[in-house]
This record gives C-alpha cells, structure tokens and sequence, in this order.
C-alpha cells in the first residue's frame, strides 16, 4: 500500500516478548493466541499517520473464537482468578457475630472508569549509535520504560534513554500501561534503525489502555441494637483483566481502606483478583482505596436503615478521626 514501510510482529523483537511492571504475565505483541480485544497484534510503519491507519485497518486476522471470560460473575463461576488471594484480619470473627444482636447481608457493584487524560499514549523512538535508543514519551514510570524496553531489545537498561518532558496528564493510566506502546514503537525503530512515532487516537487509546478496576463487594455484618457493630467479614471481587499489572497492589490498598475512618473490631477482608478478556486494568486516581471505602459506606447505611437510625449517627457512633 502507498507510504507503508514495514510491519512489526511478536518475531521481530530482538529480546523478550514477555512484559509488565511486576510479573511478566503479559505480551508486547500478540503471539498464537490474543487474550481480549486491545491485545495489540502487530504495528504497521508508514511514512504517514494516515497511510498507517489506512494499511492497518486493511489487515485481514483469522481467529478461532474461544469462549471469553468478561464479568468478575464469570470469572467467579468458572473459577477464573489470579494468585495469591489476600486476607486482612483482625479480632475474633466467630465470637463477634454471636454478640450481635442482628445480621446483616448484601453485595455492592461498582463500575470502571476511563482516565481521559487529555494527551493520549505517544512515544517517538530515536536510535541513536552502538545500538543506543533514545524515547520520548508522556509517561508516568520513565524508569520502568526504559527497563522494559531495554528487555524487548535485548541490550542493557543503560543503552535506553527515556525523556519526559512534559505529559498531558496521567492519573495513573500512564504509570504502567504506556509501556506497551513505547516498546512496540521502539522495537519498530530498532528494526529500521530511523526514527518512529506514533500517538494514539482517543478511540485506540481507551482501548488498549485499561482504567479502573471494577469491582464487587459481598458482606456480612453483625451488629447491636444501639448501632454499634461487632462484626464484619467482606469478599472484594476485582476485574483486573488479561494480566495482573498492578491489581494485586490496588487491591491490597481496597483492604487497608476497608474500615475507612471507623473504628472497627473482629473484622475480615479477603481479595479475589478475576481474570478476564478485557485490557488489563491499572493504577487509578485512589488506587483501590475509594473501591475499598465505598462498600464501608454502602453496608454503615444498610446498618442505619434496618435499625430506622439516621446514617449519620450510626457513623459518628463508630468514627475515629484526628
């Protein structure tokens, strides 16, 4: 086609194809088996972006179609989860609900989001000389690019310069996720050995990019007739995706904000990470915390309502705040 220069595969990655910012667990590019819609196959070098984007929307991909797993209910009832589960616990659990009065149980969803940073994903990659490359990139984690990077190209991290010079904002989404991107365009500009660039449109980048994890809350809480509660024992659900990225830390911190400002006794959270077909989803503005925080709040006004209290004085009644 007109302008097209080359294409990029999985096979013209000089060093690992294997990536990610703590476990490995995902592709830069797409080998034998695509994991969710997003999971980048190939990359098509033009001398334009418009003769790029016209020679990509031109390949045609064979597929044999495998069942998917998309919801964190899927992943439930297929038993589809990442390891290790985690366990926050503290008091005794059995003895605290025989103490309460009443119990109550119930479930909570809550939905993703998109970061709409204003900039979208872009590197420029520059080879420089004895096997050097330079990349300019709006990146939150210079430093872990320039690792991954360094590790798809088979050279040492010293042989990668990564420059940020200003980034159209983050929140998160370009702590982790920007590095696919970066190193797809670096190992193009490796293969050319000339300059690469590539910026994504809005429509590709709230694709490939993840967001917030989704997530579901199941609780049992004990509790007294004044309000005072003895006892509680919550299960977090996440969809984290087709790799882990950073999910077993967002939910860690959902844990550590499980009691939010209350002062809570024999109580115990467990994590469950789902893994399903979608892009892995990342470090967001909160970090698991306002996930952790909002079932608190959700099952403190169940609490409140089945005893006809005012929430507020079911929350004074257990806040510990400085």
């Amino acid at each position: 086609m007109p302008g097209v220069v080359c294409c990029v595969f999985a096979s013209d990655i000089p060093g690992s194809n294997a990536t990610g910012p703590i476990h490995y667990d995902e592709t830069v590019l797409a080998d034998q088996q695509v994991t969710c819609v997003g999971h980048i196959i190939g990359a098509v070098v033009a001398e334009t972006q418009l003769e790029a984007q016209r020679a990509a929307k031109a390949v045609k991909v064979q597929y044999e179609e495998l069942k998917p797993i998309i919801t964190i209910q899927e992943a439930i009832a297929n038993q589809s989860f990442y390891q290790p589960f985690r366990t926050i616990q503290n008091g005794d659990l059995e003895a605290g609900f025989k103490q309460a009065d009443h119990t109550l149980e119930g479930e909570m969803h809550i939905g993703g989001q998109e970061h709409f940073y204003l900039e979208t994903n872009v590197t420029l990659a520059v080879p420089r000389e004895d096997g050097e490359m330079e990349l300019f990139v709006s990146t939150q984690a210079p430093t872990k690019t320039q690792s991954l990077v360094a590790k798809a190209l088979g050279v040492s991290a010293n042989r990668v310069v990564v420059r940020v010079k200003r980034m159209g904002g983050g929140f998160g989404g370009k702590e982790s996720r920007t590095t696919l991107l970066s190193t797809v365009v670096a190992v193009a500009a490796n293969k050319l050995r000339r300059p690469v660039r590539c910026m994504l449109d809005r429509d590709e980048d709230m694709l490939i990019s993840g967001g917030r994890h989704p997530f579901y809350g199941k609780y049992k809480v004990g509790f007294l007739n004044s309000g005072k509660v003895v006892a509680l024992d919550v299960s977090y659900y996440s969809n984290v995706g087709n790799s882990m990225d950073l999910s077993l830390s967002v939910m860690e911190r959902a844990l550590f904000h499980m009691e939010n400002s209350y002062s809570l006794t024999n109580i115990r959270g467990r994590g469950f990470l789902c893994k399903t077909n979608l892009p892995s989803n990342t470090a967001f503005r909160g970090f698991g915390g306002p996930q952790g925080m909002m079932v608190t709040e959700n099952w403190i006004t169940d609490v409140a309502q089945s005893l006809g209290k005012p929430s507020d004085e079911v929350r004074e009644g257990r806040s510990e705040c400085w």
